[in-house]
């Protein structure tokens, strides 16, 4: 239900509804699900509320927040701070504001979800016509592009995929999209406002990260090499917007997996340890290789930490050669998996 311009007191997902609570407890964790999404989340009390609820045992799940009402607008800047992520979700959005207003919360949204570093889902009606017509109108493929270019991280079809006679040729659809947006992209301009939009001191993680998009841009790097064991160092790669790929190598199946769901430009390589530097960076390129991402010749950055008293920090960054010695071949075997990104 849509109550335009009303403020509903002591309101929580958990509140509303048991059977939410219920699929958290017995779905949700017992399925190791990496994504949750509240909807309906008007403060960063709800998403508390559903971390409380998750308990310990779902620690790993990310909380994600569904943009719908005006109230969670009034409250954006809490409910991004607290959530993992967050859905533009366009639809009952459009029922509480004015038609002509829905771009503008979309277009905050997005900007500060950017600045902030946590990734944006944009959704509902992006490719509408397609439950029904096989080529969507010119309208709507700009506005799908106009979200690319507003900074979303990722694009979610909804009745186009649930209901629609052409799901595959809407995805398709949209990927093509995507990839044409993205290549119009002003990098270098995008680098510089998220740079000036820093006002306080950055981590020396951060710092790390930020130089290493600074330099993969200098140099028109195609790709960044992370190796990463929680996936926080890539996260703050893809919060500057490379227009290089990431290559996110960890030993973490969770990192992986959510690494390659919603962080714009990461793919994830899974390997079977995190000892050997080189190694893992030689498996890195491998991948990237066959992957057709690079090849000889190519210059690639690497980020990653030293192994002393400050490991868990990401505070290294390298320019490498494709195929140039040390860097040529791996000294063990090849990876044990890959996870790919939806594109």
């Amino acid at each position: 239900m849509n109550l335009p311009g009303c403020l509903l007191c002591n309101l929580t997902l958990l509140d509303r509804c048991d059977f939410d609570e219920n699929d958290l407890l017995n779905f949700a964790i017992p399925n190791e699900v990496d994504i949750v999404s509240g909807s309906f989340v008007r403060s960063a009390a709800n998403v508390r509320a559903i971390r409380k609820c998750l308990g310990e045992a779902g620690r790993h799940i990310r909380v994600h927040a569904k943009i719908e009402s005006q109230e969670a607008l009034q409250n954006i800047d809490e409910i991004i701070a607290e959530a993992d992520g967050i859905h533009v979700s366009r639809g009952d959005l459009g029922m509480e504001l004015s038609p002509e207003r829905v771009f503008l919360a979309q277009k905050m949204i997005i900007g500060k979800a950017n600045r902030a570093g946590k990734p944006v889902v944009t959704s509902t009606q992006m490719l509408q016509s397609m439950t029904k017509k096989i080529i969507p109108s010119n309208a709507e493929c700009t506005d799908v592009a106009n979200a690319v270019l507003d900074g979303t991280d990722a694009m979610m079809l909804s009745a186009e995929t649930a209901k629609g006679m052409y799901p595959k040729e809407a995805v398709a659809t949209m990927a093509r999209i995507c990839v044409e947006a993205e290549q119009a992209l002003d990098y270098a301009e995008v680098y510089r406002l998220h740079r000036a939009a820093n006002s306080k001191q950055v981590s020396m993680c951060e710092s790390v990260a930020s130089s290493a998009v600074e330099i993969s841009l200098d140099m028109d790097v195609k790709l960044i090499i992370s190796i990463t064991d929680s996936g926080g160092s890539t996260k703050l790669l893809a919060k500057y917007r490379p227009k290089a790929n990431i290559l996110a190598v960890t030993s973490s199946t969770l990192a992986a997996r959510q690494l390659s769901g919603v962080s714009r430009g990461v793919t994830a390589l899974l390997v079977d340890s995190m000892t050997d530097v080189d190694d893992l960076t030689l498996k890195a390129i491998a991948c990237a290789k066959e992957r057709e991402l690079i090849k000889s010749g190519d210059i690639v950055i690497l980020v990653h930490g030293l192994d002393d008293a400050i490991s868990k920090s990401t505070n290294v960054v390298k320019v490498i050669e494709v195929d140039k010695q040390p860097y040529s071949s791996p000294k063990h075997s090849f990876f044990s998996g890959i996870h790919i990104p939806f594109t």
